[in-house]
């Protein structure tokens, strides 16, 4: 029993606590590093990519309409921006 706390007196707690603190900063710092360099290069599709539903957009569309009617705010000029969108989206081809 004597040799395991003399083992254990062998190594102060204080270096290993500063070792692992080094070590967490470093992991950080790279990790700041990648991300604010860019070089994961991590982006996000439009939201108006073939690869999102129409149904899905068009239950967006429905619910930000029935959202600004329960709020009572429809303004003229936001909902005639509105229908300008919407065809606008109607008439394009993509």
């Amino acid at each position: 029993m004597s040799q395991v706390r003399q083992a254990a007196g062998a190594f102060p707690p204080v270096a290993i606590h500063y070792i692992a603190a080094v070590a967490a900063a470093l992991l950080i710092a790279g990790i700041v590093a990648l991300s604010a360099f860019g070089f994961l290069n991590v982006q996000l599709p439009p939201v108006d990519d073939r690869g999102v539903s129409p149904t899905v957009l068009e239950a967006g569309r429905e619910w930000e309409i029935q959202r600004r009617a329960q709020s009572g705010y429809i303004e003229p000029v936001i909902q005639s921006s509105d229908d300008w969108e919407e065809q606008r989206r109607q008439q394009s081809p993509f």
